[in-house]
């Protein structure tokens, strides 16, 4: 199942391996008799896996408008997204509000019947309408899970599988047949009157409601960077850590009373017992105030079960309490062990185990242990591996745990302004200097899961010296860290990294010791691509760019431009709208560079040339190298391309298809002048612009241009020096739950 998950051959030895340790460590009866039930595991859950790729949306639907009664799954989310445009002229258009939520639909369309979990989006002024709990008739244009596809990125294909979600949609009309009710409704009015009670603390407006009911949904893309940086985004979800928190919290208060009632031994034993039933209470209500998402039913299960291990009297080990709970979550919903958070989970608790069992007691040293190994299995998942790691848990879990928590949840139970207030000034206080250490630096990462997980497995073992085994053997996990494979260009030669942003460019150049990027993606209300795509993989190549170029002030080239807005990058950031970009020198037509003898030579625009269109200021740049051409072309239009063609010489072995392959670029005089091997297309799938046009795509063809669009192949690399095509990520990294590239014919 590891390798079903993964996709990497090596899995299966690692997880053999592990299997040989554990049975030489805790006994080769019990190593056997796990092992059928883990097989038996691996095939229900890969039937389980087949039916439901089989559930999805075919590709055939996709742009489809159907009918369904649904009802409304989880906590809506309310969002005022930017115009779109560039920047100078965004203050006169409207902003755009929409609502986006899950939703149980049963399909009134005989193209695709049955029931069906989607995630929708409607624009509209008034979304009050989408309430939790509520059914709607809905008339909705769909399209098939296909998430952005990028090294080290977020996996939105697999995480909707886990989730159990089939397509996508976007809402026509909307009617509701029933107001809305139950616990998710109950949740939402305790989330909002949390955050009403505190809203002169604007931190504890976002952090109290996560906290105490769940509802993450007033959490910015700035809360989740400091998050993860500090290696703290376990604190802001109802898991295993709060729920067994509060559940061991009312078991020994309720002991300590009810042993003040009875007396003598027979009395505090039986007080132990009566004291599992209201702590069992408490963990199930803590749990339906998180909307029992899958994290927080992990956690509820291994508190069940403990709690009537002790009711029943009896001692079972912890080991096989733990496979119990593994069985408990896999039967009902399989695909869990394709989400991250059931490793991650399951893993700290294995951790915990392992720790206790080899006789090393001591908070500290179980939360270093946590944190060295889990930041390294972290970081490959976010990123970031951050020095601030260790001392931001040392100091924000005892915080969190008897302090916040506790003080914000009998605030809400008891309705108490003066407790609600106390936990809002500490939530703000606690975030100030998670901030703070946010700031820190980070750890180089891995340079591959398998490094990661070797190494995860070397400092687990120093961690623990009472293992049996000779650590010195464990040195072997260090040579991937210590010799990475050495994957940089040759003097001469450049490399070109086309990321999937959806409907947007970005783009980096790399020379053998720079790097140059090209557009920076699109940007919303509160994020943008750059930060959840580039930095994190600039941070897996331990380099900062030398030259950033902004094609020109749209938002979906420009999105991440504020990243680049500080003293670092002054007289390195050009744009073809400097006015719109704060900070940024005016791109123009002769400015020339050279890196590792690679050349970079601006053709447009001219100076002094008065352009009335947004897209015919986009910065042109050439990339000449001794391994291929560069051609990248913004968002010009034919005119431009009709002035270049006349005036340089364009011949590039790659161009970037202009304005993401609109009809109104891509003329003939510029594909003869270019004469490229090889172009790509930057869109977003199924997008609403019809982007890339038709004939657009039948052009290149006939030119016979090798064509990639991001949309369909994820990430595209060239000029790799073991390979003459791109590297498209959708085949480099192919998974059973990812979409394909399309076949043409």
């Amino acid at each position: 199942m590891i390798a079903l998950c993964f996709g990497q051959a090596w899995c299966w030895a690692l997880a053999a391996l592990l299997w040989l340790y554990g049975g030489w460590y805790a006994g080769w009866r019990r190593a056997i008799r796990y092992l059928p039930l883990m097989m038996v595991l691996a095939v229900y859950t890969q039937s389980q896996l087949e039916g439901a790729l089989g559930a999805r949306l075919p590709n055939a639907l996709t742009g489809a408008e159907m009918q369904f009664q649904a009802r409304v799954q989880g906590l809506p989310a309310r969002l005022t997204l930017a115009p779109r445009g560039s920047a100078s002229t965004s203050g006169s258009q409207p902003a755009v509000e929409q609502v986006r939520f899950m939703v149980e639909a049963q399909s009134l369309d005989p193209r695709w019947p049955g029931s069906h979990q989607l995630v929708l989006v409607w624009y509209s002024k008034d979304t009050s309408a989408v309430q939790p709990g509520a059914l709607l008739d809905l008339h909705v244009r769909l399209r098939a899970v296909r998430g952005q596809l990028n090294q080290g990125g977020f996996d939105a294909e697999r995480h909707a599988l886990a989730r159990g979600i089939v397509a996508r949609g976007t809402v026509r009309a909307l009617t509701r047949l029933e107001e809305g009710g139950g616990i998710d409704l109950w949740r939402e009015r305790i989330a909002s009157r949390i955050a009403r009670r505190v809203e002169h603390y604007p931190q504890a407006v976002a952090l109290l409601p996560a906290l105490v009911a769940g509802d993450r949904r007033g959490l910015s893309g700035d809360h989740w960077s400091v998050l993860q940086s500090t290696g703290t985004a376990h604190l802001v979800a109802i898991s295993g850590l709060h729920i067994s928190l509060v559940a061991g919290l009312v078991w020994w208060l309720g002991r300590w009373l009810i042993s003040g009632i009875l007396a003598g031994s027979a009395g505090r034993i039986t007080a132990q017992r009566l004291a599992a039933w209201p702590a069992l209470l408490a963990a199930v209500g803590y749990a339906a105030l998180a909307g029992f998402s899958l994290p927080t039913q992990r956690a509820l299960l291994m508190t069940v079960l403990a709690m009537l291990l002790l009711l029943a009297g009896r001692s079972r080990s912890p080991w096989d309490n733990l496979l119990l709970v593994v069985l408990l979550v896999t039967i009902p919903a399989p695909l869990a062990w394709l989400d991250s958070s059931f490793w991650l989970s399951f893993g700290a608790v294995a951790l915990l185990l392992l720790v206790h069992s080899a006789g090393h007691g001591g908070l500290v040293r179980l939360q270093l242990t946590l944190t060295l190994v889990f930041g390294v299995l972290a970081g490959q998942l976010f990123g970031l591996w951050s020095l601030s790691a260790l001392p931001a848990n040392l100091i924000s879990v005892p915080i969190y745990s008897f302090l916040l928590v506790p003080m914000a949840l009998l605030g809400a139970l008891l309705d108490s302004n003066a407790l609600l207030g106390m936990a809002a000034w500490l939530a703000s206080v606690s975030w100030d200097l998670l901030r703070f250490m946010a700031a820190w630096p980070s750890l180089p990462l891995p340079s591959s899961w398998l490094a990661g997980l070797l190494l995860a497995l070397f400092l687990l073992r120093l961690m623990l010296p009472a293992l049996p085994g000779p650590r010195w053997l464990l040195l072997g996990c260090l040579l991937p860290w210590c010799w990475p494979k050495d994957l940089r260009p040759a003097m001469g030669e450049v490399e070109l990294v086309v990321f999937d942003v959806g409907q947007g460019q970005m783009s980096a150049l790399l020379t053998r010791n720079h790097l140059l990027l090209f557009d920076l993606g699109p940007g919303w209300e509160d994020g943008n691509a750059a930060s959840s795509v580039l930095i994190p993989w600039l941070r897996r190549q331990r380099r900062q760019p030398d030259l950033v170029f902004v094609s020109h002030g749209h938002q979906d080239h420009a999105g991440g431009a504020a990243l680049f807005h500080d003293q670092r990058y002054d007289g390195r950031l050009f744009a073809g709208e400097p006015q719109s970009l704060p900070g940024s020198q005016a791109c123009l037509r002769g400015q020339r560079w050279k890196f590792d003898q690679v050349s970079v030579e601006v053709l447009w625009p001219p100076a002094g040339m008065a352009l009335l269109h947004s897209n015919n200021r986009s910065c042109v740049v050439k990339v000449s190298a001794t391994n291929q051409s560069v051609l990248l072309t913004g968002d010009i239009g034919r005119q431009v391309e009709y002035w270049l063609a006349q005036h340089d010489d364009l011949q590039a072995d790659v161009l970037q298809v202009p304005h993401h392959g609109s009809g109104s670029s891509s003329s003939y005089t510029l594909l003869r002048a270019v004469r490229p091997r090889h172009a790509f297309i930057s869109a977003g799938y199924a997008n609403a612009f019809g982007h890339p046009a038709t004939e657009i795509v039948q052009r290149y063809r006939q030119a016979q241009i090798e064509l990639a669009n991001t949309a369909d192949s994820g990430m595209l690399i060239y000029g790799r020096a073991d390979t003459l095509s791109p590297l498209r990520w959708r085949q480099v990294s192919a998974f059973p739950w990812r979409a394909g590239e399309p076949v043409v014919e």
